[in-house]
């Protein structure tokens, strides 16, 4: 996995960012091209990089802490409002719209991992200097950064909320669910929270308002972490059942057969759904035991 750490220094510029990305793939005339393309949106600076730095490789950039003064524009200091900051003193910082939603979108842990630095990247435009280190990575998990709206709600017939997840899984909810919790003056209530992709954010929001009695939602950033995966098969009462599995260090440590295709198996066959799922548990655990004795008699030789 490859991370782009970058380092603001005296605000935020698109022109100084875009310098020091080109310093830093300076060598290589294709990938410069592509730079080149790119539209040169004042909206859309994070938008139009981010799919071509993950096409590079790229899985994180990842922001450091700002400079601020007391000169700033008040949007630019209310969109940074979540933002690590660090005060200028005596000294007049440069502030470009499209940089600021670049860096409150890649705000994250600078602490530095351990990893093979390959290529640094400089560039300055009006007083501001951005300096980038693309590291390489080793990691376990795939990652990605997803989003979290929630609200709470004391006002509702709950018939309506089986609805409501199934219009917000069909237009791109990761996850929904409800918790218990107590509000103000003792009113039991539920919190609705939804896991989303930032593509689908705004949708998800215009659903939760227009399907639920809410007058405001929450949402924020999370770093989700997944162990690697692959899939495979195993044969269930001569069906085919797919079976997920979870890598960790190389190793398989999870194997879970498919829920869905133990319905489909349970229902053709007319067996109950827990004698079909525990089957396929059978199954994977031989073949895993199986994959494990060859691995051990390979080592041995």
């Amino acid at each position: 996995m490859k991370i782009i750490y970058v380092n603001w220094n005296g605000g935020v510029s698109t022109t100084a960012f875009m310098a020091a990305l080109k310093d830093l793939w300076k060598d290589n005339e294709e990938i410069l091209n592509k730079f080149k393309k790119l539209n040169d949106s004042n909206n859309s600076l994070y938008d139009t990089i981010t799919p071509l730095l993950r096409d590079l490789g790229c899985e994180k950039v990842i922001s450091s802490a700002i400079e601020i003064d007391s000169d700033m524009d008040m949007e630019i200091m209310r969109l940074l409002k979540s933002c690590r900051i660090k005060l200028a003193q005596n000294r007049r910082c440069k502030y470009d719209y499209t940089a600021a939603v670049f860096v409150y979108k890649t705000q994250g842990d600078f602490n530095m991992e351990e990893g093979k630095l390959l290529s640094v990247g400089e560039g300055r435009a009006e007083g501001v200097q951005v300096k980038l280190m693309l590291v390489e990575v080793e990691s376990n998990f795939e990652e990605d950064r997803q989003y979290i709206i929630e609200c709470n709600i004391d006002d509702m017939n709950s018939e309506g909320y089986d609805y409501i997840f199934n219009k917000l899984l069909d237009n791109g909810a990761l996850d929904v669910y409800l918790t218990p919790i107590i509000m103000k003056k003792g009113r039991p209530a539920v919190k609705l929270s939804v896991l989303c992709t930032e593509k689908n954010k705004e949708g998800i929001e215009h659903i939760i308002f227009n399907e639920t009695s809410t007058f405001g939602v929450r949402s924020f950033a999370v770093e989700k972490k997944m162990l690697k995966r692959s899939f495979g098969k195993v044969m269930v009462y001569n069906e085919e059942v797919r079976v997920k599995y979870g890598y960790l260090d190389g190793k398989v440590v999870k194997a879970k057969p498919e829920y869905e295709d133990c319905k489909a198996v349970a229902s053709k066959l007319g067996m109950g759904i827990n004698r079909v799922y525990m089957e396929a548990v059978r199954k994977i655990e031989i073949e895993n035991f199986k994959e494990t004795e060859i691995m051990e008699n390979t080592e041995d030789t």
